[in-house]
């Protein structure tokens, strides 16, 4: 059967109350969704992903009170970030009530939560007062999706329904914080910065994974594309082009400036200047390099500040692939 692309927000309704799961959008990116309660849908979230069922998953919730009904002993840390934060692309980590489904949460003590600010899945979760379980719409490990034709090229016949709400307004998946830890732990950096929740704590968070809770995105090798991935400093960026086309020419190269072309088979895109047009439009620039045939793909990392942490985040996890192969 033919994978099926609707705006409608009553057919997605009827899929997911059928135990099916629905491709939706989000504003970080698209969402492969199943009601957090049907076992049966969230065994085909992980199927059709091909998504270890050891990863947990994220539960989206139309507001911070149906999501802190899945936590239990939610601590004010929580609290202010939600309501600085939701909705938006921030996931908390609690401690979870005894309904929550350990195959939701790979058996853990802990449960992820979202409130996603995208409208059309605002619609959608009115009628999921339990939430929608939701990893990004992509095959494991691969590039995550932010439109719905990206979807229907990754998942094919997988899925068969996908709710179109247009491209993904911010382009990188949420911020993670573990908030049963004190201080909070920074699990995923994303499109909430590093600066902006120390800023409303009043104080650092520990960062990535200190306190060793499972995580969405935490794999050495993630948001790969086909092309091998190299990333350089900007200093070194003339360098590391000629040692990359010593041997063999083609090469695409992804940074602010263009480096001098050792022949014809070198190409160069533009890092839009801004962090969050360059977050918006990383995975579709990989997306691009795979559908042009490029083999290799040299980019410049950003500043390690705001938002490019996340995007350094996902350049080197996707590198790590090209080391793997």
């Amino acid at each position: 059967m033919a994978t099926q692309i609707t705006t409608s927000v009553a057919e997605a309704a009827a899929a997911l109350q059928a135990g099916q799961a629905v491709a939706i959008p989000t504003e970080t990116v698209y969402g492969l969704a199943g009601d957090a309660t049907n076992e049966q849908a969230l065994a085909a979230i992980f199927e059709i992903k091909g998504r270890p069922r050891n990863h947990p998953l994220i539960v989206h919730c139309v507001d911070a009170v149906s999501a802190f009904r899945l936590g239990r002993d939610v601590p004010h840390v929580a609290r202010n970030l939600a309501a600085r934060f939701w909705p938006g692309p921030l996931t908390l980590v609690l401690y979870k009530q005894p309904q929550v489904s350990a195959t939701v949460t790979a058996g853990q003590g802990t449960v992820a939560v979202r409130v996603p600010s995208h409208p059309l899945t605002r619609q959608l979760l009115e009628q999921f007062p339990a939430g929608l379980a939701a990893p990004s719409a992509n095959r494991y490990t691969k590039v995550s999706p932010t439109t719905a034709q990206h979807v229907a090229h990754d998942l094919g016949e997988r899925v068969s329904l996908i709710l179109d709400g247009g491209p993904c307004e911010i382009g990188i998946e949420s911020t993670i914080i573990d908030c049963t830890q004190d201080p909070p732990v920074l699990l995923r950096a994303g499109y909430v910065t590093v600066e902006e929740i120390e800023a409303l704590l009043g104080h650092p968070l520990m960062m990535l994974n200190a306190a060793g809770t499972l995580s969405p995105g935490q794999q050495a090798i993630h948001y790969a594309p086909k092309a091998q991935v190299f990333l350089t400093e900007l200093v070194e960026l003339q360098r590391t082009v000629d040692r990359l086309t010593a041997a063999e020419r083609t090469l695409l190269v992804i940074s602010p400036v263009a480096p001098i072309a050792r022949g014809e088979q070198l190409t160069w895109w533009r890092i839009p200047e801004d962090h969050a047009e360059f977050a918006r439009r990383i995975y579709g620039f990989m997306r691009e390099a795979d559908a042009a045939g490029f083999p290799r793909v040299l980019i410049v990392r950003p500043e390690s500040i705001g938002i490019g942490r996340a995007i350094i985040d996902r350049l080197e996890k996707a590198a790590n692939a090209a080391e793997a192969r």
